[in-house]
């Protein structure tokens, strides 16, 4: 409730949790509760309420100080400027790291930089070379055609000492204005060293400045983060509950009650029948036409493709037969203690990508749903995406 609270008020929140690991944590037997780590639910709940999560008090800080401004850009387009090509490029690897986009000007921006600054390399990161500050108006000039050309949500400028000094801080800080009464929504942070009383012109003036340039690139992903966020506007509502939705068995199931189950919530399956013998199987297969998939049914068996439990692309009624004898004697072999319900003749499904979507109870948050990469190496790849239930249609796309 206090998330969604700050979330209407546009108040950014800055959350530092312990405890990535989950040393000690019991293993599941189900793809959901083995994945859904009480850390990774929290990720997920920081996503769904736009909270910026962090590893460490500087980046806490970093992050508090730069969103002080009340500036939030609704993109993540980074324009770099550097009087340092080497640094530069440090800011541009800190921007990968942090997922800011960092796009080449246009060639008809860079062609304007070069006439106002022709020493200056002016791809992006923007290497004006101390010999702006001959002419520090220029600065200004540069900064006004990134924003009005590149279209660059924020800017990040390293300007080191240099910056410091009272022969050019002034001059600075007058060139920069006139580029901020210009673009009032796209911040511009500093990355400078020098004396308190220096730095703090700069930030009286509305600056975020900051001594490591990579930390600085830290603070304009986090109010860019905050940004998109705020700019979403209003949710779509979660679904209704379907009226003839019915209660959930107690303890495991096998594949088939679990369909009725989601398919009285809506959710659609592939026409599919429960064959206990040979010869239903066959002519489950005869009414479904075409290839069929055979799966083997049973509650203990959760993980049907490590006992041999699924055979895909059968076709015709001897193979179909073949296909159910396999089954039923794999199985015995496999997993002898296992209650078999019969085998699930199923019509193929068409190519396309495999989704895993599960629910699970977590003890803090209660109903927390998964939805990822599917397949049979859902718990190698774990690409997944948590949020914390309810949620409507525009949160479920996200994830």
């Amino acid at each position: 409730r206090a998330l969604d609270a700050a979330r209407r008020a546009e108040k950014p929140v800055i959350f530092m949790k312990v405890g990535r690991s989950e040393v000690g944590a019991e293993a599941a037997a189900s793809h959901t509760a083995s994945l859904a780590g009480s850390d990774a639910v929290y990720d997920g709940l920081f996503e769904q309420f736009g909270v910026l999560r962090v590893d460490s008090t500087d980046q806490m800080i970093d992050a508090a100080y730069a969103a002080s401004r009340g500036q939030f850009p609704t993109g993540k387009k980074l324009g770099i400027v550097t009087i340092s090509g080497g640094v530069g490029v440090q800011m541009a690897d800190a921007a990968e790291t942090y997922e800011m986009d960092v796009p080449p000007m246009p060639d008809e921006a860079q062609k304007q930089l070069k006439e106002i600054l022709p020493f200056a390399a002016a791809r992006n990161p923007v290497d004006i070379t101390a010999q702006a500050f001959n002419d520090i108006s220029l600065i200004g000039k540069n900064m006004q055609i990134m924003m009005d050309v590149g279209g660059y949500d924020i800017i990040v400028a390293f300007f080191t000492m240099v910056a410091s000094s009272r022969y050019i801080a002034d001059g600075l800080i007058a060139t920069l204005e006139e580029t901020k009464r210009n673009n009032p929504d796209n911040p511009v942070l500093l990355s400078l060293i020098g004396p308190q009383e220096t730095v703090e012109l700069y930030e009286k003036s509305g600056y975020a400045v900051f001594e490591d340039p990579t930390r600085m690139v830290a603070a304009a992903s986090a109010l860019c983060g905050f940004g998109m966020f705020f700019s979403r506007g209003e949710e779509r509502a979660a679904p209704a509950k379907p009226v003839a939705a019915t209660d959930l068995p107690m303890g495991p199931v096998s594949e088939p009650t679990a369909m009725a189950v989601l398919a009285s919530w809506g959710v659609p399956f592939v026409r599919h029948q429960l064959a206990t013998s040979r010869t239903e199987a066959i002519e489950a297969a005869r009414a479904f036409g075409g290839k069929t998939v055979l799966k083997i049914a049973s509650p203990q068996i959760a993980h049907k493709t490590e006992v041999g439990g699924v055979i895909v692309g059968v076709e015709g009624d001897e193979a179909v037969g073949d296909a159910f004898d396999t089954l039923m004697q794999r199985v015995e072999h496999a997993a002898p203690s296992a209650t078999l319900e019969g085998v699930m003749v199923a019509e193929m499904a068409p190519s396309g990508v495999e989704v895993v979507v599960g629910v699970q109870r977590d003890p803090t948050f209660g109903p927390v749903v998964m939805v990822g990469l599917g397949g049979v190496l859902v718990e190698v790849l774990k690409d997944v995406a948590f949020r914390v239930a309810p949620f409507g249609e525009d949160e479920a796309l996200r994830m």
